[in-house]
């Protein structure tokens, strides 16, 4: 999610660059809605770890299954 932000915000900063206006406006849009996902991805994770605190990892039994 963070490479989509990335990329949106670099196309937008190239268009804006050469003048596309247009373009500049979509990408920023597309910027924005890219940030507000990831947003709600982030309150639905907070909102389980308070739900579901044995699922945080610093609270797991966590075994190295490696051997």
């Amino acid at each position: 999610m963070s490479a989509e932000i990335e990329k949106a915000s670099a196309a937008g900063d190239r268009a804006l660059r050469n003048g596309y206006l247009v373009a500049h406006r979509r990408y920023v849009d597309a910027e924005a809605t890219a940030r507000k996902k990831l947003y709600e991805l982030h309150r639905l994770v907070d909102n389980l770890r308070s739900r579901f605190p044995e699922l945080e990892p610093s609270t797991r039994n966590l075994r190295d299954t490696s051997r």
